[in-house]
């Protein structure tokens, strides 16, 4: 039985590949047209936080990042309000009920946004429109995944997945083995990310679907990581990248430069993966997006830590800590808490090592992340945190 699934899996990814050739060719991947224009980007980033990383805690938010990000907040309750009104206006009408769920999951109203998007399959289930209930199963395993939720992310997922094959929607069909196969990687099962990844490229391939193979191939990137597959990891990163700057995609091209950075630095590619963390920073100042920069700041500081530049990594974590309490965002907290915790013991802050540690343990716990719980717990005994002061 073993032997047959593997047979089922190698043969799943041979067709895969050979698809994918098919469509691409073999080449090197180009990832920018003008990489000087990018480097430049990015080295005038680094030289305007570089004197901030003196100081562990000084703060290295700008006043002019500090004003775009209140203009940014009062514009969005304008919205909210005409898009609740809109919808109030006409409660039977599910469009309206589903736009509002994704603008309130996009500005972190995550229960808000269940709401929503339970009004939405209800309205499907009363006008008998298995499509309006798919795409509300969709939305609602993408915001049950958004609150750490897996077990339920996982359920809704599988329910959309089940109605699309009813549907024989593809596309549908394509979107939801990649939010399954994202689950599955988050909840640790990396091996089962992968299998459901590939079946999502292999309909988008066929479909011919950019945005759907970028995805595709930036989780796969991510999953490989975990794997410890590092050469298949930068591949699958690199070509989501790609897809990305040339659709034009910001927001997911700097996701791939921060997992881009992380791989390199595992590779101990150190100038690389920071120049990679730079290139990220220098297009998130143009979307002003507070979550990918608390990412950042947490990947950059892990590289410092890496590199033994203790002062920098402790003064990039504590950024990044900052952010991610002001966002509410547990989950990148818990890793920024973990980081620091590390730069603490690296440089014999033991009481702060284990209090740091025993914080992300609580978080590590309040979020799903076993993987990291794990080597949080085994830190927290081998200092023996408990007789600590």
């Amino acid at each position: 039985m073993h032997a047959h699934n593997r047979f089922k899996t190698i043969l799943m990814i041979l067709v895969c590949f050979l698809a994918y050739i098919a469509y691409f060719g073999i080449h090197s991947p180009s990832i920018f047209s003008d990489d000087n224009k990018f480097e430049n980007l990015a080295e005038t980033v680094k030289k305007e936080i570089k004197s901030n990383f003196e100081t562990p805690k000084k703060v290295l938010e700008t006043s002019k990042t500090k004003e775009l990000a209140i203009k940014h907040n009062t514009n969005k309750q304008p919205t909210l309000v005409s898009l609740t009104k809109r919808t109030l206006s006409n409660p039977e009408n599910a469009a309206n009920w589903n736009k509002l769920g994704q603008y309130q999951r996009r500005i972190g109203k995550l229960n808000e946004a269940i709401g929503s998007f339970e009004k939405v399959r209800s309205l499907g289930k009363k006008q008998n429109n298995k499509t309006t209930i798919a795409a509300a199963l969709t939305n609602l395993g993408l915001t049950y995944k958004d609150q750490t939720n897996y077990k339920k992310a996982e359920q809704t997922q599988k329910a959309a997945l089940q109605l699309y094959k009813e549907l024989n929607n593809q596309q549908g069909i394509a979107n939801n083995y990649n939010n399954l196969g994202r689950t599955y990687f988050l909840q640790g099962k990396t091996d089962k990310s992968i299998e459901t990844l590939l079946k999502s490229l292999t309909i988008n391939l066929d479909l011919k679907n950019q945005n759907g193979m970028a995805q595709n191939f930036g989780n796969l990137g991510e999953s490989y990581r975990v794997k410890g597959s590092l050469g298949e990891a930068e591949y699958a990163q690199t070509k989501s990248l790609e897809i990305n700057t040339k659709l034009g995609n910001k927001s997911a091209t700097i996701g791939n430069l921060i997992n881009l950075g992380i791989i390199q630095g595992q590779n101990g590619h150190y100038p690389k993966a920071e120049s990679s963390f730079f290139k990220a920073l220098s297009f998130n100042k143009q979307l002003n997006n507070k979550r990918n920069e608390a990412k950042i700041y947490s990947n950059l500081g892990h590289l410092y830590q890496l590199n033994k530049q203790y002062k920098k990594a402790e003064a990039i974590q504590l950024q990044s800590i900052k952010l991610n309490k002001q966002l509410g965002n547990k989950r990148g907290l818990a890793i920024s808490t973990y980081n620091l915790a590390v730069v603490n013991l690296k440089t014999n802050q033991l009481q702060n090592a284990c209090l740091n540690f025993k914080n992300a343990k609580s978080l590590f716990v309040a979020t799903s992340q076993k993987r990291h719980l794990a080597k949080t717990n085994q830190y927290l005994s081998n200092l023996s945190c408990d007789l600590q002061n």
